[in-house]
């Protein structure tokens, strides 16, 4: 014979029951459905391993009632131990495992107080031994006077009984433990198996995007075209608009988990568990095919779908076996994206191939801005030169877009005046032209020719504090003829500054360096490059200069100012300006 394994009521039902009947003189069996055990045996050998002890719900196939502080009377409802039951129709053998609950102990001095009754004849307890014979008793963890629980088997034959079972417990005190009303139905029924019932399928869906914001940037300048003109210097105008577009959603995916729940006293195999987005795609379950699920046990496997629109919808899964399919559905709606690219940047304006400039600042833009700002370059002495510049759009260490403009600004030639468009002083008869100013003879003991001397310093315009930048000192003789001669050059630095090394020539007086440079030829130029470290707590504008003097000509200076900031966690590029 085979036990029937009937869809069984859960232990949760008797404690429903003996609440409802709380507050009675007596409780009486007939407020208990019948109850049949898993089918099975056990060896009573107080380990408690074999047993199926899953927590309710779903719940352990092998649970049978909850034990309460004194059988549920006096309005008790403390659960301090559980009863699992299973029955052999093979051997007609029923087995019974009791276990404290966690922080309670049972009082294994008192083996008469644990004991299992049939009808109100008790058939095992704890002095019933543990010698493999019915009846058969064991202690689970037994420590001294505590055991955690104990294990009981004896025979009888299928029928309708009750059953009561109950044990003596250490829970602030002794207390006795029982089943509800110290008596509920017990059912032991041999026999052909029922129709079992359909898989039970439950999921859960969330939903992921990613949200990428485009960006453009333009850039102008004025004066445009190539600029003529006769002074030592230009200023040119630039306009920059980083421009963000509307974003594109992109890894549309919906994920999740599948539970295919056993109802069932027996296990089901060969369960194949599929996933689609109703009026979708199908979506790829992992180890979805060929799945055994236990008696009242479960599966739980993980699902991704892959959608095209971020709209909302409806997720299917469905489990397929021999004896039919279940499914189970969920809706989902996408809502904030999980990842948002580019949606703060980053502008930066590199001129003349030098260092970036962060028009920004310390402070990523999120959104369209226009950056205006001038920039004066020097211009040659003779011919043209050109300037590129190019600005550009940064998201972290990647460029999104860029623009240039390139500038070009040309020395004026002076115009040349002919012989014949001179003007002539008339001469009247028996008159001489005037003989004009005698010419001037240098070396010949007149006054010595005066040498012309200029000076630009460059620097970033922004640096971080603890960082090392450099300073750029072109020194030019700009006379045509003079040579400027006992030439020095000196750069005294501002509190918060370094040397962080030495210049090659350079002899530190005072706190300042000076070069002793000699003669400056017509037309020569020279440029010195200072390398300073910004020390760590500096903070604000600080400006330095340099001085040139020559014998022969006027002493003329240049500074260079840089706004120091502290990023924290964010390496700035410094910036270059004319």
């Amino acid at each position: 014979m085979s036990l029937i394994p009937h869809r069984r009521n859960r232990g949760r039902s008797f404690l429903i029951a003996a609440l409802a009947l709380a507050g009675s003189a007596a409780m009486t069996t007939a407020a208990f459905a019948a109850e049949t055990p898993t089918a099975g045996t056990a060896v009573v050998d107080g380990d408690a391993s074999e047993w199926d002890t899953t927590p309710d719900p779903p719940g352990s196939p092998d649970f049978f009632s909850d034990m309460l502080r004194a059988g549920g009377n006096g309005n008790h409802t403390e659960v301090e131990s559980k009863l699992y039951l299973r029955y052999s129709c093979a051997t007609d053998t029923l087995s019974a495992l009791v276990l404290a609950e966690p922080g309670i102990t049972i009082a294994a001095n008192l083996p008469d107080d644990s004991h299992i009754k049939i009808g109100g004849t008790k058939y095992v307890d704890g002095n019933s031994g543990d010698d493999g014979t019915s009846p058969d008793f064991a202690w689970v963890g037994l420590s001294g006077a505590t055991a955690t629980g104990w294990e009981g088997a004896f025979t009888i034959t299928p029928g309708s009984y009750t059953i009561n079972v109950h044990t003596q417990v250490n829970d602030g005190g002794s207390q006795t433990s029982a089943v509800p009303g110290r008596s509920i139905p017990l059912v032991l029924q041999c026999g052909e198996s029922p129709q079992p019932e359909p898989l039970v399928v439950t999921k859960t869906a969330q939903t992921s995007y990613e949200r990428t914001y485009p960006w453009i940037i333009a850039k102008s300048v004025t004066p445009t075209g190539p600029v003529t003109t006769s002074a030592d210097s230009q200023v040119f105008n630039y306009t920059v608009t980083a421009t963000k577009g509307e974003p594109a959603d992109s890894n549309n995916h919906v994920d999740g988990t599948i539970t295919v729940h056993n109802p069932n006293a027996m296990g089901v195999e060969g369960v194949t568990i599929t996933d689609t987005i109703d009026g979708g795609p199908d979506c790829l379950v992992t180890d979805g095919g060929d799945r055994a699920i236990p008696a009242y046990g479960k599966v739980i496997v993980t699902y991704t779908c892959s959608v095209k629109t971020i709209g909302p919808g409806v997720n299917v899964a469905t489990a397929t076996w021999a004896g039919g399919a279940s499914s189970g559905e969920v809706e989902f709606a996408f809502r904030d994206p999980n990842q948002v690219v580019n949606d703060s940047v980053d502008v930066t304006d590199t001129f003349n191939n030098g260092m970036p400039v962060v028009l920004n600042g310390a402070t990523p833009i999120s959104a369209t801005q226009t950056f205006q700002y001038p920039q004066t370059v020097n211009v040659p002495r003779t011919g043209c030169a050109t300037f590129p510049n190019t600005a550009r759009v940064v998201s972290g260490q990647v460029v999104l877009a860029e623009a240039s403009a390139q500038v070009e600004v040309c020395r004026a030639v002076p115009p040349v005046i002919p012989p014949e468009a001179q003007p002539v002083t008339p001469v009247t008869p028996n008159q001489s032209p005037s003989p004009g100013p005698a010419p001037q003879v240098v070396g010949a003991g007149g006054p010595a020719p005066t040498a012309t001397l200029t000076i630009a310093k460059r620097g970033p315009a922004r640096a971080a504090a603890g960082r090392v930048m450099t300073f750029t000192i072109t020194l030019r003789n700009t006379h045509a003829t003079a040579a400027a001669t006992s030439v020095v050059l000196s750069d005294v630095l501002p509190a918060g500054y370094a040397f962080a090394k030495r210049p090659s020539g350079a002899v530190l007086r005072k706190g300042k360096l000076v070069w002793t440079l000699g003669d400056l030829a017509p037309g020569a130029s020279t440029t010195i490059r200072v390398q300073v470290r910004i020390d760590r707590n500096a903070g604000g504008t600080r400006c330095n200069t340099a001085v040139a003097s020559a014998a022969n000509a006027t002493t003329v200076q240049a500074r260079a100012c840089t706004r120091i900031v502290r990023i924290a966690g964010i390496t700035r590029t410094p910036i270059v300006t004319g």
